[in-house]
Parts: C-alpha cells; structure tokens; sequence
C-alpha cells in the first residue's frame, strides 16, 4: 500500500482532451466517467490500470469553481487501483477536469458535480437510544442444547423434518416492513434450535459466511444508516463497511477471498423525463446503481454507475417512467462470479446482467420474463422466465440461481430456479426449479446450491399464514426434504441460507429485560458454541463504569430483584471447572421503577441529541433543556469503559451544544450518557472511520 497525504496538484494548462481514456494507454477504466453527471461532492476517483500504476504519474486535478485541488492518492496492494480523495469536498455545480501524464501517455477527461444534493428516501424514521427495550412477561426458554434466550426471541417450527444436510441455517427476524420492532440474526440447527443469536431494533437483513469465512449482516445504525457489520467466528465485530460517497443499499454485500467487498449504493439525480419519454416529469427524481468494491483499508479500488451503462427506457413495463419517483434499476443482489466478473440482479429491468471486474463493460444481460431484452433464448421454463427476481448468484460453471419472485406469473407463485447458460449458443436451460403451490412473496427471498447437492430456498415475505415455510431445503430431483418458519407467522427472513460454519464466542452474550411490573432485571447470557462452563458470575452497578461482583449462579438466566430504582447495568463473566474466569460479556442496562412512576416527579429530562451519529473526527452533544443545574456527560465503549468526559458543565436555558473529538476512538458502538438533577437519559453513538 502506498499512501501520500496532502499531495497536492498543480493545475497546467489543458491543450486537449481524450474521450476515450481506455484507447490503448493502460488504463482499463476511469470512475467518474468522462462527461458524467450528477457526480457526489464526495466522491473518490478510480483509475484502473492494466498494468500497475506508474511510478512517474503526474497529477493535475481543477475544479472550475475550487481551482487546483489537493488530492492525497491511494495505490491498492497489487498496484493497479489508483484512487484519488479530495481533501475537501468539490463545490456543488462545478466541472472537474482530470489530467494524467506519464511516459509518453496523457489522458484528459472531466465530469460534472451534481448542483444540489437529491432529497434521501429512507424507508422508515427510527430512534437513536439504547434504551429501546421491551417491556415484556418473563416467559424465557431454555432449548434441549442448553442455549437460553429471551422472552421476545422468535422461535422456529418444523413444517417438515426429513433428513436434510450438514449444517446451520442462517436467518435474519423482521416483523414486515416494521424494522424498528425487535430483530434477531439466529443461527439455527436442522431442528429450528437456536445455535447463536444477535439482538437490534433496527432490522437484521442478509446474514450470509462469506469467502473469508467472516459473518456479514445488513442493519440500519443511529441516523437510519444502513451499515454493513462483519463478525468473525468468534462472534465478536471485526470491521463494517458503507458506501463512500452514496447512501449505502441495504439488499446485498459480497466479499471476495481477498477481503475486498463489493457493495450496492444508491445514485439518485434529478433528469428530464419529458425529454425521454412522452408526458415525463422535468424534474423527476431518478434512482440508479452504483457499485463500489472496497479493498481491505476501505478505498473504493472499482465504482461502476448505472446512469454510464443503461437506458432508463431499460426499466421493465411496470415501472411508471412519466411519475415523479422512478426506480429503475432496483438492484437486490450483487454477487461475484467464478471468473471474478460482477453479477447483479435488477427488479426493475426483470434482467440479471454480468460486468467487467476490470473495464465496468456489460458482457451480458439475462432477461426474464418482463426484461425489455434479454442476449439469451430461454428453453424448459414453463413459465417463461423469471419475474421480478432477487438473489441472482453463480452455482458453478455457466451456473446461476435466482429466486423467482413471480409478481406476473398467472396465478401469482414464488419459485426457486437454477439455469444452465449457453455463452456460444446463448441459450438459457432451466436445470432445477421448486415451487410449493400457492406460495407467493411479492419481494425478498433467495435460493443457494450447497455442498452435497441440495438447494436451500428461502422465501422472504410470504407471511400471513402458518402453513408456509420461511426455509426450504430441497433435494436436486426438486423434493422437500426439510422446512421451517418463524412460529409467528409476522415474522419474515430476508435470506435464508444454510452453511457447514461453526462459531465459539469467548465471552457471554447478554440480553437484559425488564420484568412486567417493571421491577426486576431478567438477564438472559449464554457463550456460544462454548460449553465448558459451569458458572457465571453477574456484575450491576448504577454505571457501566463501575461494575461489582453480585452473584455467582450455575444457570444461564437470573431475575434480579434486589437493584436500586433507576438505570442499572450489567454484565456476566463465565467461569470453567479450573475457575478460569472469562472477560466480561457485552453491558447491557434496564430501567427498574418500584413505584410505578419515575422517582423525579416534576424534573424533566433533557432533550439530547447527538450528531452527527455515526460521527469520525468529532461529535456534539446538544442539549436542550429548561432544568437548571450542573450537568455531566459521559461516552463508554462497550465493555462500560469510559472513553470520554465532561463533567460541570452549566448549561444555559435553551440549546447548549458540548463537542468531543473522536479521533482516538476506534470504530464501534459506544453509549452517551446525560446525567444531572434530572432523570438520566442514555443513547447511542457510532463511530465509523
């Protein structure tokens, strides 16, 4: 890795310019594109190279409203990735005009800022705070296993039990379209028993075991980001990943063997749509694709844009292109295939397309049933292709599946499929398929070809009933051999995939709740995959930072009674037959109220609010309160250790803002507390750098 900071350019004079910046000079491609529009202020420029980056390049980069512009530039490991950061962010409306120069080579090129930020469409508006927890009956379980889980934890229920193959099937809860309700990632054996669970309230989505032999899940951080978070095999958090420039797509991740992840962003820009179809809005807002491939230091080594590469008259026959809003790309899949290449699915042109790892060149494009064009003639489907798919994914040479999601099939019926792809004769076999009749899920859903032959179907939202399956395991010759689905029949998977993966945490997992009457914490902890341990050791303190001893218990749950009214915190340690004692657990906190009411009568808690979240470099604590007095604020990491502090600050009535730099903080999850003459208020922060 080479990195230089703050180089900064000199902007020469331009004599000419190159449109084709690949014509046989070593570059294979260049993000932004030449003459592209509606670019982020925030975006990096990607050069690829065919060779390695040249160690003589010059550098000249002029924005026409900021002038020459300091870049610092970023060379990936194999040294043929060149990236380029601004060390501010270019000017809304402004032209940039790239320059390059080594050797005998000089390649020109420019692209055009966007002039004002589109508004974001987020799907839901959530809360921020840690303390989001349900109030609910202790009517926790212990499985056959040994594994405890907690009164909301969404149990799994055989539908059918035959003899399916090795491994654990990965699911991610969601509650329909409600993803602030309570959310699990559950890893489950072949008999619906939980084997490891995570718990959140902002929705768990694609729990997949990548090439890397990490956990990747999708989730939505403080501030509704979406974020990709990574664990390793022993359930601790390793790295996350979002995209840099755009906002971050929840429907998909893939990383590749060298720790490099490919990610779906979101491009929207404002277009003309009178000048593209008759009776189009001009000023719709358009949303498109972007692909980013982070490599391992999270620099974007390949970005590939939709707007460069497609029509939006590609946009299947559904799709309104004379309203306001248009989506017509709608990726819900980005897989790498066994060549490298890139593998995308888009809902909204019915078309699974392949792109060039090195250029960003389509080499093919697989329509289904409603695709405006397909390069391949379909044969033995019977009903003729696809419609509305997700989860498109290489199987094996000239291999794919795709879960076929069937809004325009008559009747309506979801399927899983697989297709054999003829690249001379460009023809499409249908090799498997499975269908369970009836069974229709307007969108999610997923289909994996696993070791040993079976297919493992996961049938996204198809809810309502108790007699559908959220996971199917089926035969090659297209027989159920084993299926399950969440007991509540609310409950949904966005995926569901089966791997051969086994975990072992080395610390607990803990889950506290409060009990109904709101006055005993019920405290839930198991170390998974670990079952060495014979008794475990319960801290609580009124402060994450000042933990105690206060019990030592053989069992895996514990009602606590005897805590004082307010906030408190906890933790467990495990402890073996030699008394070998492990690191404290994750802290989690409850509030306790003997009285039925809050114990401050008549004092309001502050307003809090903390920004930006996630943050990088520093973050503010904005308070906005009438109470006077002397207020303390306090950041802890995880293990309740204190990272950062203000104590006696006096603020004034109204709004006052306190700012704490997070530059020393690494990445992760930390909680704020706001404590004075009034009740105490607890949230979030993320850091992500």
């Amino acid at each position: 890795m080479r990195y230089n900071r703050y180089f900064t350019c000199v902007f020469a004079v331009l004599l000419f310019t190159v449109s084709s910046v690949n014509a046989g000079n070593g570059i294979s491609f260049v993000y932004p594109e030449d003459n592209s529009q509606w670019q982020s202020p925030e975006t990096r420029l990607t050069i690829g190279f065919q060779e390695q980056v040249p160690s003589n390049i010059s550098i000249q980069v002029e924005g026409s409203l900021s002038g020459s512009v300091a870049l610092s530039r970023y060379i990936n490991s194999d040294r043929t990735r060149l990236v380029l950061t601004p060390e501010e962010a270019f000017r809304h409306g402004e032209t940039i005009t790239v320059n390059l120069n080594w050797r005998q080579n000089s390649v020109v090129w420019s692209f055009d800022i966007r002039p004002v930020d589109p508004p974001t469409f987020p799907e839901h508006e959530e809360g921020s705070t840690l303390s989001e927890f349900n109030t609910v009956p202790s009517g926790n379980n212990v499985f056959s296993s040994g594994v405890t889980v907690p009164s909301d934890f969404p149990e799994l229920t055989i539908n059918t039990s035959g003899s399916p193959g090795e491994g654990h099937y990965f699911l991610g809860s969601l509650n329909g379209n409600d993803v602030t309700s309570s959310s699990y990632l559950v890893i489950a054996d072949n008999d619906g028993e939980p084997v490891f669970y995570w718990h959140w309230n902002k929705g768990i989505f694609c729990v997949e075991v990548q090439p890397t032999d990490d956990l990747t899940f999708a989730t939505r951080l403080p501030g509704n980001v979406i974020t990709w978070l990574v664990m390793d095999d022993t359930y601790s958090f390793q790295d996350s990943f979002k995209v840099i420039g755009y906002p971050t797509d929840i429907h998909d991740l893939t990383m590749r063997d060298n720790g490099n992840a490919l990610l779906i962003g979101v491009d929207t820009r404002y277009v003309d749509m009178s000048q593209v179809v008759p009776g189009g809005n001009p000023n719709a807002l358009v949303k498109g694709l972007l692909i980013q491939e982070q490599d391992q230091n999270h620099q974007p080594v390949f970005q590939w844009s939709s707007f460069d590469h497609f029509e939006i008259t590609d946009a299947a026959h559904f799709v309104d292109l004379t309203a306001p809003y248009i989506d017509y790309v709608h990726c819900n899949s980005v897989q790498e295939d066994t060549d490298g290449n890139i593998l995308v699915s888009c809902l909204a042109m019915c078309q699974c397309v392949k792109v060039d790892q090195n250029n960003g060149d389509v080499l093919w494009r697989f329509g289904g049933l409603d695709a405006d064009s397909s390069w391949f003639t379909l044969q033995g489907d019977p009903l003729g292709g696809f419609s509305t798919q997700h989860d498109f994914s290489s199987s094996g040479e000239n291999l794919y599946t795709v879960f076929d999601n069937g809004r325009f099939h008559n009747p309506q019926v979801s399927r899983g499929l697989e297709y054999q792809l003829d690249m001379n004769d460009m023809t499409a076999t249908l090799v498997w398929s499975y269908q369970e009749p009836g069974l229709y899920g307007s969108h999610q859903g997923s289909v994996q070809h696993i070791p040993g032959g079976n297919y493992i179907v996961g049938w996204g939202d198809v809810v309502g009933t108790t007699t559908f399956s959220d996971v199917t395991e089926v035969s090659p010759a297209g027989i159920e051999i084993h299926s399950m689905r969440f007991t509540d029949p609310a409950l949904e998977s966005y995926r569901a995939y089966k791997y051969q993966w086994e975990g072992q945490a080395l610390v607990p997992y803990l889950i506290t709740e409060i009990n109904s009457s709101g006055t005993a914490a019920v405290l839930t902890y198991n170390v998974f995959g670990n079952n060495q341990y014979e008794q475990y050791r319960i801290w609580q303190g009124t402060s994450p930072s000042q933990l105690a001893p206060l019990l030592l218990t053989p069992e895996r749950q514990a009602t606590i009674w005897a805590v004082p009214a307010g906030w408190n915190y906890f933790a467990v340690s495990a402890l073996d037959s030699n008394q070998v004692e492990t690191g404290l657990s994750n802290t989690d906190s409850v509030f306790v109220n003997w009285t039925g009411i809050n114990s401050q009568v008549g004092i309001a808690a502050p307003s809090v609010r903390v920004f930006p979240n996630p943050a990088c470099e520093s973050v503010n604590v904005e308070l906005n309160s009438t109470v006077p007095g002397i207020v303390s604020i306090e950041v802890f990491d995880l293990s309740g250790r204190i990272v950062l502090k203000e104590t006696d600050i006096l603020p004034v009535r109204g709004e006052t803002i306190c700012t704490f730099s997070t530059c020393k903080l690494p990445s992760g999850l930390y909680s704020v507390r706001v404590s004075g003459m009034f009740p105490e208020t607890v949230g979030m922060l993320v850091v992500l750098k």
